[in-house]
């Protein structure tokens, strides 16, 4: 009890300072209490871990802080009100009845926690505190600063080593989803979320934006932002890569039919022929489906109109940013040909646009 009151006295004498967002040199400190800088994703709880460091020389037995949380993160509270995710941490101590470990909130705002032990702390750096706060869903991407004042620690002789204040970081990081291209550099793929493709590097994504029936070429478009359960395929290097989760995404006319929980496809179905995408006998292509099959969750399959495909068992892929070895001819008046749209349908009369005619792209004017 003593110590307690004493280090509540040496922390009512404080002083609160102004947050500067420059981050202490905590290898500069040789006696503290800090919160371990750490990344966050947006809308979601984290943890933050707070630690103590002091030289071997010194028995540390208390600690006191006041910890100030940046706007967009909050801590979790119980039914009550009060903080309910803050504890004590078993990194330089083992809990017991002998233990007091408190904390409550003050009127600025700080949470401010306090911890005497009958026995000191085993080590000289190491958790003491856990903290769980939201991390609100809107907060934009960035570092933000995490700041205890009016630290106070206590040695068995109730020597205080107190410290005014120590900024960390907190890293947050907008939501994203985990994908893997496989070895192959290539795959199908789909997302409950929207998502934002813009700033990925290492692969690209496509929708499929058209076929051409008479040479059997399904042309993909790179799109930078998608909306959710879009199908798409994925083009790049091998490896793991986080794509940010946006709010909304732009809607396509695609051919690839997202698949975002296990389905049984049929090989045909309501006048269109499935494919899958395979490495066949003529190598990395999309596949007609021999019989039903599961498509896995998080995998797209390519849906093209029966009547175009014919007796067709496999498209060829060719992509819009790559050489594709199709032509563009501007023509006016009679087409000399049967007219299809980019999404491989007949047209009787071509209005103003884009289509493909004896397999070339074509401008109606």
């Amino acid at each position: 009890m003593k110590k307690t009151i004493i280090l509540s006295l040496w922390l009512l004498a404080g002083l609160c300072l102004p947050v500067t967002g420059t981050p202490t040199d905590i290898s500069q400190l040789a006696n503290a209490v800090y919160i371990e800088s750490s990344v966050a994703t947006a809308g979601s709880q984290h943890v933050l871990t707070v630690k103590m460091k002091n030289a071997a020389s010194i028995q540390i037995q208390s600690f006191q802080f006041d910890m100030y949380l940046p706007g967009g993160v909050s801590l979790v509270t119980d039914g009550y009100g009060k903080p309910g995710g803050v504890a004590l941490s078993t990194g330089r101590t083992t809990a017991s009845g002998a233990d007091y470990f408190g904390c409550a909130l003050q009127g600025d705002g700080a949470l401010r926690v306090l911890c005497t032990r009958g026995s000191t702390f085993s080590g000289t750096d190491g958790a003491v505190a856990t903290v769980t706060v939201d991390v609100d869903g809107n907060l934009e991407p960035g570092d933000y600063p995490l700041v205890l004042e009016n630290i106070v620690m206590a040695d068995h002789h109730v020597h205080g080593y107190d410290t005014d204040r120590v900024e960390t970081v907190l890293t947050v990081k907008a939501p994203a989803v985990t994908l893997t291209i496989p070895a192959a550099g290539i795959c199908t793929f789909s997302n409950e979320n929207a998502l934002d493709f813009s700033a990925t590097t290492g692969f690209k994504a496509y929708i499929a934006s058209g076929f051409n029936p008479l040479n059997g070429d399904l042309l993909l478009t790179r799109v930078s932002e998608t909306p959710a359960g879009e199908g798409l395929l994925l083009k790049g290097t091998p490896g793991s890569y986080e794509v940010p989760i946006v709010g909304t995404g732009m809607y396509y006319s695609n051919l690839l039919v997202g698949v975002t929980t296990a389905t049984t496809v049929s090989p045909t179905e309501g006048g269109y022929t499935n494919f899958i995408l395979s490495n066949g006998s003529y190598g990395i292509g999309f596949y007609t489906m021999s019989q039903a099959g599961e498509i896995a969750a998080g995998k797209a399959y390519l849906q093209l109109p029966s009547a175009i495909v014919g007796s067709a068992r496999m498209v060829n892929i060719v992509f819009d940013d790559e050489v594709t070895g199709i032509t563009t001819a501007e023509r006016t008046g009679d087409t000399g040909g049967d007219c299809y749209d980019l999404q491989g349908r007949r047209v009787e009369h071509p209005a103003k646009g884009l289509y493909i005619v004896n397999g070339t792209k074509v401008v109606k004017k």
